[in-house]
């Protein structure tokens, strides 16, 4: 019997993660783009919106500068041109943190989480309700110990922010113009990204740098906590 290589193994668990967790099947999306338009435009529901997807993403941007297994010379290179794309000034408006509220300024949201706001994610959690805060947490110890979840966030991101923007364009039409969508589309960085972290983990599971196991847990631990959130979301801003 021939032994299924890590590198096999990891990719189908991968198939099924996004089978059963693809984000834009979630109902959140279909639901938030049937809500009438002046409750989608209302400034306090986008600032509330706002406050918890930025740290939503805010979670996975600290923790990239936490993985393991990197730390080769070329290793480090290949995840700096992904932290790149979210970190560097080269961009229309700026980082993708900035080019967030942005889009969320031009909305017309209230109430926002100032920037200086978005530090550590311990302190950033006592600024949100607590099942966000979990969530953030739960990010915050997932990254460190392998690449699994890592992947699974870089593999969903594309998805989650096109059906993000298809739900909130029934109120703003205009909305695929703000470049935090429209430059992540025109360029792929999301597809490039998760086909560059992806096969990043498949080198450092073939040389056995990473336990293979732990990053399987990782992954699917990753998967659900990211369809928990569009439920906290789905629960908290949408039920009435």
């Amino acid at each position: 019997m021939i032994a299924t290589s890590s590198k096999a193994i990891f990719l189908e668990h991968l198939e099924r993660l996004h089978r059963s967790y693809l984000p834009s099947k979630h109902p959140f999306f279909r639901k938030l783009s049937s809500m009438p338009k002046s409750f989608v435009s209302s400034p306090i529901f986008l600032g509330e919106l706002y406050n918890r997807y930025q740290s939503f993403c805010h979670a996975t941007r600290v923790m990239i500068y936490f993985l393991p297994s990197l730390n080769q010379p070329e290793l480090r290179v290949r995840k700096f041109k992904i932290i790149s794309h979210d970190d560097s000034v080269n961009t229309e408006g700026g980082i993708h943190h900035y080019q967030l509220k942005n889009l969320f300024l031009n909305l017309h949201a209230t109430s926002m989480l100032p920037d200086h706001q978005f530090g550590d994610i311990e302190d950033l959690q006592n600024l949100l309700d607590a099942q966000t805060a979990q969530i953030i947490l739960v990010i915050k110890d997932l990254y460190p110990k392998s690449l699994g979840a890592w992947c699974v966030v870089e593999m969903f991101a594309d998805d989650w922010m096109r059906a993000l923007m298809h739900s909130l364009s029934i109120a703003f039409p205009s909305i695929e113009d703000e470049p935090y969508f429209s430059e992540c589309f025109l360029n792929e960085i999301e597809v490039i990204h998760a086909r560059e972290a992806i096969d990043l983990t498949c080198s450092v599971l073939n040389s056995s740098r990473e336990n293979v196991e732990t990053t399987l847990e990782c992954a699917s631990l990753m998967a659900k906590t990211i369809n928990d959130f569009w439920t906290i979301l789905e629960v908290d801003l949408l039920a009435n």
